[in-house]
């Protein structure tokens, strides 16, 4: 293999360390992911309990994304010059605390800080996805970066869902304790899961790289520590496939936050029936990320799967726009989630292939970043377009800003593609 591939590994990684590897990040992103979600449940009923109004509960929820934007980036950083292992099992350590904390808040300025304090902690997806990259050639990438979003999605499912049955009927302070001390034994158990079957990834700077130098291009480091933001989104590639993420999450978050008020107001949906079909969601998303991404990358490549994750977000999108039947409706969310099973091992994949070798979990931490900040920038901008233009206004106007990045993305991926090879 050509070592001067941006994104490519010294050597190639023994079959078992490197399924080893991948089962080890997988359950870390399904442990984050499912020990955010168990709150969801109880959340916003405890916030109200205890005193909080309604925008400082959407402040809490909103918390652990903010914190999540302002860390990916340098607990990447972090793993790109301390190695993988010791930042996952840190971030793992600090999660389940904040986690456990979390049960002891009773006033609305505790609640909303340590939810970001949980979401710095937690800020080390990018870190699981440059596992992925480091133990994978190029040709192997968007099948790892699938299988470690599968377990994303699979958090997605099943944490709403632990949370729901560990919480019960009421949001009393005890019931509200119960769901926090699971998260943070999901956390626990990452952490046991890492301990025992992550080796560590990370590349060693090359022997051959001048001081200062890193494998496969970009720009140099200075002695050794983090690029920044600025000096990485100076690059076009790495620019275009972050704001594509970016314009991607944001367009998906703001239908999850207006799907439930749609649904109920329209169709007179109950919770119940919003949860089984955002569980569909999750769980077709889950299986076509297992079996379906490696394969289509394999035939179209990682620059058309990404463009056809966009083209059926965006039509997802618009039925849900112009639904008059809730089995329209369920559809278009149909649709998108087979969209996002495509879209994000492809932007991953190519993320990974178009920033330096030896910056890794940077740039994976920074496409992480734009996502959360897409997660906080969504469901704002839907609550208002919902507020303001009614049920469908959101997905419509969600449908345009896909419609946009596809076309963007259709004029700037494919040369970056080309470039990575």
């Amino acid at each position: 293999m050509d070592s001067s591939l941006p994104g490519s590994a010294p050597a190639p990684t023994p079959a078992r360390e490197r399924r080893r590897a991948l089962l080890a990040v997988s359950l870390v992103n399904f442990a984050g992911m499912a020990g955010f979600g168990t709150l969801f449940p109880i959340l916003p009923q405890y916030g109200l309990s205890i005193g909080a109004s309604a925008t400082q509960v959407g402040l809490a929820l909103a918390a652990f994304s903010v914190g999540q934007l302002l860390a990916g980036a340098r607990i990447g950083a972090l793993s790109d010059r301390h190695g993988r292992r010791p930042v996952l099992l840190w971030s793992l350590v600090l999660t389940a605390l904040f986690s456990a904390l979390t049960a002891f808040c009773d006033t609305p300025a505790s609640l909303i800080v340590v939810r970001l304090l949980a979401g710095l902690a937690s800020g080390s997806f990018g870190v699981t996805f440059a596992v992925a990259a480091d133990v994978t050639t190029p040709q192997q990438r968007a099948t790892a970066m699938a299988q470690v979003g599968a377990g994303l999605s699979l958090g997605f499912i099943l944490g709403p869902a632990v949370g729901g049955l560990i919480a019960g009927a009421t949001a009393e302070p005890a019931d509200f304790a119960r769901v926090c001390w699971a998260s943070a034994l999901l956390a626990i158990l990452a952490f046991a899961a890492t301990l025992a079957l992550l080796p560590e990834t990370s590349p060693s700077r090359p022997a051959h790289a001048a001081p200062g130098a890193v494998q496969g291009g970009g720009a140099p480091r200075d002695g050794g520590g983090r690029l920044g933001t600025r000096r990485l989104l100076g690059d076009a590639r790495v620019a275009r496939l972050t704001a594509v993420g970016l314009l991607a999450a944001a367009a998906v978050a703001t239908m999850e936050a207006s799907f439930p008020l749609f649904a109920s107001s329209a169709f007179a949906a109950g919770p119940r029936t919003i949860g089984f079909v955002f569980g569909a969601m999750g769980i077709l998303s889950t299986v076509l990320q297992l079996a379906g991404t490696g394969p289509a990358t394999r035939r179209f490549g990682n620059e058309r799967v990404l463009l056809a994750g966009l083209v059926l977000q965006c039509s997802g999108l618009g039925l849900l726009g112009i639904a008059a039947s809730f089995a329209l409706a369920i559809a278009g969310m149909l649709l998108i989630a087979i969209g996002f099973a495509f879209l994000n091992p492809a932007i991953s994949s190519l993320a990974s292939l178009a920033g330096p070798a030896a910056a890794q979990g940077e740039v994976l931490g920074l496409q992480q970043s734009a996502g959360a900040l897409g997660r906080i920038a969504g469901p704002a901008a839907g609550g208002a377009l919902f507020d303001g233009f009614g049920g469908n206004a959101p997905f419509l106007c969600g449908a345009l800003a896909m419609l946009a990045t596809a076309i963007y993305a259709g004029r700037t991926v494919p040369r970056d593609g080309a470039r990575t090879g």
